[in-house]
């Protein structure tokens, strides 16, 4: 059993891959639409259009995304 990385800050055009093999590229948000205080980045996932939800990386990990090339 491989215990989960923690995600780096992530730059716009990284690639997420989650459990069952989607892609998604991230972008980092500039002007975030939550009120989280600048403490940590946002990020919203592209595959095929950009989404409008916000992630931050815990969420994110949360949801079983990991950088491609390293899972």
């Amino acid at each position: 059993m491989t215990t989960p990385t923690t995600l780096p800050e992530l730059k716009t055009g990284q690639i997420l891959v989650s459990k069952r093999g989607k892609e998604y590229i991230a972008h980092k948000v500039s002007k975030p639409r939550r009120n989280t205080g600048f403490i940590e980045p946002l990020y919203r996932l592209e595959n095929g259009i950009v989404g409008n939800k916000e992630w931050q990386l815990e969420e994110l990990q949360a949801a079983g995304l990991t950088l491609k090339g390293e899972t």
